[in-house]
């Protein structure tokens, strides 16, 4: 090979397009992410592969990590059924995490919808796939007309985390690649955290990273949030009936796993610790629900802070709710049909009763809304 004479380009524009250009043919590019600098390849390039190979650090193995441009070029080649594979795509990508895919036998439909011949992006099993979090490394990877190929920098003796120094910069140059995209420090600068997809439908976090397991757990799980004044009636109700309801749920079949729900209640105008009140306890027991050991406390951001949902029992409580959460977060009425849910406080045990089933009939349809989206984001 010729000595490479590139120099970095001025500016980013013209970084990006000649990474563009340098991962179109033969060529290897430095790009940025969110976790940390990769040295990047186009993946239908058998000499680009090579040049990799040639550079790397003894002992370090292909397969390497498709960096997809988009969530939705991830899930067309993955192709997945399986609702917890389809909220876990959705809500971890784009984002600091790895994931491996257990593949078994759909691993050559799914390598020939990439147009890649085995082990450049799979070990036999599995395809490994992340999307960056990084706008600059998308709009490089949504140009080149194939999937690209990236791994550390510290794989071929680069020592460069979250910044690139002149002397990286010089060294990779020298090495022969043919691009450096410098966008500043990385956001994380440590490696993304590394999660399996497997077979049966489910998932494990397999090590470390940028992202906590504590995380990617919030993101993947669903978190459903009941609201009413005092947390003694209602929203105490609603908790415990969803508890039930999604404990009842049948298995989705051989592959296939429902997503992970947690559920919690507070009230708008709590007094911290009180029970729920004997009614309320009595009309579940009637229903054949357990009402636990339930302790009010005041509804706070901490609490919404990952809800996929908040549903309110009255209008005036979902406007209360929606001061405390984040962009992002949906609060509604329980009620589809908006209209509040009275408040059986003081009320004969017939009207609690009559409340716990009407919570029961409304939870068990919003359930159903969650499961029909197949694990897509809210």
């Amino acid at each position: 090979m010729a000595e490479n004479t590139t120099k970095p380009a001025a500016g980013l524009r013209e970084s990006v397009v000649a990474a563009v250009s340098a991962l179109s043919g033969d060529g290897l590019a430095i790009l940025p992410t969110e976790t940390v600098y990769g040295i990047a390849f186009g993946a239908r390039s058998p000499a680009a592969a090579q040049r990799m190979r040639a550079i790397q650090k003894p002992g370090t193995t292909f397969p390497k990590t498709w960096h997809a441009p988009s969530v939705e070029d991830a899930l067309r080649v993955l192709s997945r059924q399986s609702p917890l594979h389809l909220r876990a795509i959705r809500r971890l990508a784009p984002g600091a995490v790895r994931l491996a895919v257990e593949l078994g036998a759909d691993l050559p439909s799914a390598l020939r919808r990439l147009d890649l011949p085995a082990g450049i992006v799979d070990d036999g099993m599995c395809i490994f796939v992340r999307v960056p979090d990084n706008e600059l490394c998308r709009a490089v990877l949504s140009q080149v007309p194939g999937p690209v190929v990236m791994q550390r920098l510290a794989d071929v003796d680069l020592e460069a985390a979250g910044a690139l120094s002149p002397q990286v910069v010089q060294r990779a140059l020298a090495m022969g690649v043919e691009a450096v995209v410098d966008d500043g420090p990385a956001r994380h600068g440590q490696p993304s955290t590394p999660v399996r997809l497997t077979l049966d439908g489910g998932y494990t976090i397999e090590g470390d990273g940028a992202w906590s397991a504590a995380k990617v757990r919030a993101r993947v799980d669903r978190s459903l949030v009941f609201v009413c004044t005092g947390n003694t009636c209602r929203s105490p109700m609603a908790e415990a009936i969803a508890r039930d309801l999604l404990t009842a749920r049948e298995s989705p079949g051989p592959g296939l796993r429902r997503v992970p729900v947690r559920v919690a209640s507070a009230g708008v105008a709590a007094g911290t610790g009180d029970p729920m009140t004997p009614e309320a306890a009595t009309a579940l027991r009637a229903l054949g629900v357990d009402a636990g050991k339930h302790r009010a406390r005041g509804l706070t951001r901490d609490i919404v802070e990952d809800a996929d949902r908040v549903w309110a029992m009255t209008a005036s409580q979902a406007r209360a709710a929606a001061s405390f959460v984040p962009p992002g977060v949906r609060v509604e009425l329980l009620d589809p049909g908006g209209r509040d849910i009275p408040d059986p406080i003081g009320g004969a045990q017939g009207v609690y009763l009559s409340t716990a089933r009407r919570l029961r009939e409304l939870i068990a349809r919003r359930l159903a809304e969650l499961e029909n989206d197949q694990g897509a984001t809210p």
